[in-house]
């Protein structure tokens, strides 16, 4: 209790009231949550008393952020803006003490005007349609699996058909409804074989109905090269476009289009003009008038899933690993029902099967199937059958779900973003320590429940997964705020009733009108809690605009494109959004931020955009999350950086970083730090990550190169081994930094070793020879993925052999090694029990790789092999792999065998410049495991067919040669009927013409008819594509 003066006290005794007011409002509306609330009368209490609940909150935090000012005595200080709030003959305190009274006497009245009610609708009492308790959740995936697809093989063989069918630059349609699978469709084509193999360049890019044409030709470009482009002049993109495509055939996926704007293609002109023969660009979208105007040469309608395949694909998820002895009948003629209302819209019945999967209880089955809002006419207009995933949701999961209607349609965030965002609205209920775990919980159960799901960015390289709402999704989270949300677009105006509608409200605005009429819109909604803009045109929003939204309590503004758009430096006014608790700014270009950022007391979450921060951004002592994206290579932090004692995460880009702010090491409570930069210049040093012991996820130490002297090494105390809540660690030396301390980097990285349950780490640019024994230690149990990069001096590798949980292996740069031997497998008796991927990559004086000898049960696991740039690297053994699965030998000019290559049964073999390479295309390597395989032989200049095994019973689905100039044998094509496939390159020495004509005169097919595009193409024939190769042919290699 807080003793003090009368006035106080009574203070105190008012706040004691408000807790406990707001608590019993809390209570309430969790058991509405538990409640499928029908009555509008209901729904209005609701409302109302959900507004006496915010106030409040407002209140309470308003009094602890100045009772804690007062205690330590920050508000003491000469600060013209506060002295505006004195009044005459009153302190600034007791002028305050006055009003918070006055206040909350106000809630207090209102909040028993509005319980007087109470009684008229018994919420919480049990006569209400209470939902069934949700039960564990199987755990289960929500990335593609192709295994998963079920009824759209037609579309895409169509598709594959008409990459060879149609002459020139083509554009394929898929046209469908929301949720029928046209992007599963898109995937499946972009993954398939063909397209893998037979065109240069590969893209994928999803639409937003805010991109412009210069966000989409630059998204276009990076799909392409894999690369950032920091173009914005449309100009200076259509000239790189044409650099990229150089003539090269591509193959790219528009994803989502939704309207054709003239202004917004003329990149397809481009395309069309640069870009290779026998090119293909796939779009998906929902409106076929956009497919014609986009002059798809076909369109290929997404229809409803069969009877058949919508029961088996509901079965998978609704019956996934379950007992079938807990599948009563009841169960499956309610089931089959299910089945029929989804009206196989694949997304509805994927919904629904993980919906039901939560329980075996009939009572369960039947209430899904006898709620009302099984109208199927309506699903798809206003969501009403998916709205069941919404209802039956656990009630803390309920207001996560609502809250990402604040978010345009299409946005994609990372998870730890959107927990971050939902624990400074207070949604995450878990201990300080425990929200960000309990909040990525909540993200994956909405994940399995198909409410989120993963984004998968074609074309860039991602070290983090993307995650977004299905527009499915979207809408029906839009349809259950209902008239609590407005979306104002182009001055149109639905017609709901604002007025009043505060809770969770979100107001997302399409600024094609120009940002002079944003203050006049907003006015009209001034009571909306939650506010998303998104900026279209280039332009300043002025202070105004926000001046009647005081109860905001989150503000999102975005820029999809290159928009410039500028925020007077009064928004940041103290008397303007005062309760505003999330404010994201992160597309906002701003190089300087104001002092008066310092202004928004209440603040738990900040992102920002800016070379630089003030001082004054450490007066938010509320502040949780601090995230900064930044236009250029450095960012300053501010050097009171320690003040902010209540800060959790400080998130930036590593190399945006070059020196941390001196005192960094207090900040006790920090949970993620993106990086922390060691300088020779005066800033913080590595003792101050000692007591960071809170510290969780990824930590990046860069600027390593700086340590130089032994003595100052030895000093070194970060403790890493205490940080057992880390899973990712990166360190990095930079490479350009000449320097002859190699024995004092090993002594380095020695006192560098992390807490033994790490699970990621990189080392970057290390300079000694060797390796420190902890890279060995089998005490690394959750050791997964090991990176060594660019290591130039590394001569003798680490028994990373012996670590047990390693999956992935990368080693990359390491210029001076030059074998591979017994020291990397260890003294254990299995070496690499787990072990997965193993990647050489540059490394130029590598020449054997040994195995070591025994019984050859090392790598019981691995699955893929990947070898590249290795230009001395003279043998490889693969033998004794049994899980082996993907090899890709790339640029390895001096290889000269593949021991163990014929008995090993390989799903994706890739040769590539490997001229010095000599093999036999022997019976044993087609033999065919239960999986589809893809063999490539490229530039193998030395490839040979074995002539005593020309009739491979199991030839591989898809066999592709290119480029063997050594393979001189024929072509033979027998009558049986197995389903194959196969491409011969243009530069075998037989004549495309030959195998046409061979072809069409066994089978009777017209050549013109069948092979005449495919001749045309001048990097050689596919086959695969062709019905008569589907249907009746086989290959054999003599």
């Amino acid at each position: 209790m807080i003793q003090g003066s009368s006035a106080e006290s009574s203070i105190v005794r008012e706040i004691e009231t408000l807790v406990n007011i707001n608590s019993r409002i809390r209570t309430v509306l969790a058991d509405s949550e538990e409640r499928e609330i029908m009555d509008l009368s209901e729904k209005l209490w609701l409302r109302e008393i959900r507004e006496v609940a915010y106030d409040a909150e407002d209140i309470l935090s308003d009094f602890n952020y100045y009772w804690r000012e007062k205690e330590m005595g920050h508000l003491h200080r000469a600060n013209s803006r506060k002295r505006k709030f004195e009044v005459t003959g009153l302190t600034f305190f007791a002028w305050y003490e006055s009003s918070l009274l006055s206040r909350i006497q106000k809630v207090t009245e209102r909040y028993h005007e509005i319980c007087q009610a109470r009684d008229t609708f018994h919420l919480c009492e049990e006569d209400g349609i209470r939902k069934f308790q949700s039960c564990s959740r199987p755990p289960s995936s929500s990335f593609l699996d192709p295994s998963d697809v079920l009824g759209r093989e037609a579309e895409t063989r169509a598709v594959i058909d008409a990459l060879a069918i149609i002459l020139g630059i083509k554009v394929v349609a898929l046209v469908g409804m929301a949720g029928i699978g046209k992007t599963t469709v898109a995937k499946l084509v972009f993954n398939h074989g063909v397209v893998q193999t037979q065109f240069q360049l590969k893209g994928w890019v999803w639409i937003s109905p805010f991109y412009d044409e210069v966000t989409i030709t630059k998204l276009i470009i990076e799909s392409f090269t894999y690369e950032e482009c920091g173009l914005c002049q449309l100009d200076a993109l259509e000239q790189r476009l044409i650099e990229v495509l150089a003539g090269k055939k591509f193959f790219l996926v528009l994803n989502n289009i939704q309207d054709v704007n003239s202004g917004q293609w003329k990149v397809l002109q481009w395309l069309h003009t640069y870009g290779g023969d026998n090119s293909c660009i796939l779009i998906t979208t929902e409106n076929s008038a956009v497919a014609e105007s986009m002059g798809a040469n076909l369109s290929i309608p997404l229809g409803a899933l069969s009877r058949m395949d919508s029961w088996q694909l509901f079965s998978r998820h609704a019956f996934n690993k379950r007992n079938s002895t807990m599948i009563t009948e009841k169960i499956m003629e309610i089931a089959q029902k299910l089945v029929d209302k989804c009206s196989g819209v694949p997304l509805v019945v994927r919904a629904l099967g993980s919906l039901v999967s939560f329980s075996t209880e009939e009572k369960t089955w039947e209430y899904i199937l006898q709620s009302n809002v099984w109208d199927l006419e309506e699903c798809m207009n206003d969501m009403s059958i998916l709205s069941l995933s919404y209802h039956v949701l656990p009630a803390h999961l309920k207001p996560c779900f609502r809250s990402c209607a604040m978010f345009p349609k299409g946005h994609v965030f990372e998870a730890d973003s959107l927990v971050r965002i939902w624990a400074a609205q207070g949604l995450i209920q878990a201990e300080d320590r425990e929200e960000i775990e309990v909040g990525h919980t909540y993200v994956n159960d909405l994940m399995q429940r198909s409410l989120l799901q993963y984004r998968v960015i074609q074309g860039i390289r991602q070290t983090k997964p993307k995650i977004m709402m299905h527009d499915l999704m979207h809408d029906l989270s839009t349809w259950i705020v209902g008239g609590e949300t407005a979306i104002i677009e182009n001055k149109v105006i639905g017609n709901r009733n604002y007025k009043g509608f505060r809770y969770k409200s979100s107001l997302t605005h399409n600024l094609d009108i120009g940002l002079a009429s944003l203050p006049y819109l907003i006015k009209e909604h001034r009571d909306f809690r939650n506010l998303t803009v998104v900026v279209k045109k280039d332009g300043q929003i002025r202070f105004e605009t926000f001046q009647s939204c005081q109860p905001l309590k989150s503000l999102f503004i975005y820029s999809y494109n290159q928009t410039s758009f500028d925020l007077e430096h009064h928004f940041f006014d103290f008397s303007y959004l005062q309760f505003l608790r999330v404010l994201d700014l992160n597309f906002w270009k701003a190089v300087e931020l104001p002092e008066s950022i310092g202004n928004f007391k209440h603040l738990r979450f900040l992102g920002l955009s800016g070379q630089s921060l003030p001082d004054s951004i450490c007066n938010l002592h509320n502040l949780r999350t601090l995230e900064v994206r930044t236009r250029s290579s450095q960012l300053n932090l501010p050097t009171k950086l320690n003040c902010m004692e209540n800060l959790r995460h400080l998130i930036f880009s590593p190399w945006d970083v070059n020196m941390m702010p001196i005192g960094i090491g207090s900040m006790i409570n920090l949970q993620s730090l993106s990086a922390f930069a060691v300088s020779r210049r005066g800033s913080a040093t590595l003792d101050e990550l000692n007591k960071l012991n809170n510290l969780r996820g990824e930590l990046h130490i860069t600027g390593l190169h700086h340590l130089l002297h032994q003595h100052v090494i030895d000093s070194i105390k970060p403790n890493l081994k205490r940080k057992e809540y880390l899973t990712h660690l990166t360190l990095h030396w930079s490479t350009s930094f000449k320097s002859q301390t190699k024995n004092n980097d090993i002594k380095l990285l020695e006192i560098l070793q992390p807490h033994i349950n790490i699970q990621h780490v990189v080392v970057e640019g290390y300079r000694g020879v060797q390796f420190p024994s902890w890279f060995s230690d089998h005490q690394f149990s959750k050791l997964t993925y090991l990176k060594i990069d660019n290591c130039m001096n590394c001569r003798k590798l680490p028994a990373v052999g012996q670590l047990p949980a390693l999956k992935h292996l990368k080693l990359e740069g390491l210029k001076h090694l030059q074998n591979v031997g017994d020291e990397f497998y260890g003294y254990c008796e299995v070496s690499f029990p787990s072990l997965e991927t193993l990647s050489f990559y540059d490394m130029p004086e590598l020449e054997r790789w040994y195995r070591r000898s025994g019984d050859g049960s090392d790598f019981p696991c691995l699955r893929e092999l990947h070898a590249s740039l290795c230009q001395k690297l003279r043998f490889l053994q693969i033998s004794n792999f049994p899980m082996l699965q993907k090899a890709s030998i790339n640029w390895c000019h001096q290889l000269a065998g593949i021991e163990g290559l014929e008995e090993n049964w390989l799903i994706h073999e890739t040769w590539e410049g490997t001229s010095n390479l000599q093999m036999k295309l022997a019976r044993n390597n087609f033999r065919v495991t239960p999986n589809d395989k893809k063999k490539v032989y490229s530039s193998v200049l030395k490839l040979k067919a074995n002539s005593h095994k020309t009739n491979p019973d199991n030839l591989s689905p898809t066999l592709i040669i290119v480029d063997c100039p050594m393979l001189k044998q024929n072509l033979k094509i027998p009558e049986e009927e197995p389903k194959k496939s196969m491409h011969i390159s243009s530069q075998i020495n037989f004549s495309p013409g030959e195998i046409v004509e061979k072809a069409s005169s066994q089978h009777k097919f017209s050549p013109v008819e069948i092979f005449k595009k495919v001749i045309s193409a001048p990097t050689g024939i596919l086959f695969g594509s062709i019905k008569y190769i589907k249907q009746k042919a086989r290959f054999t290699l003599e």
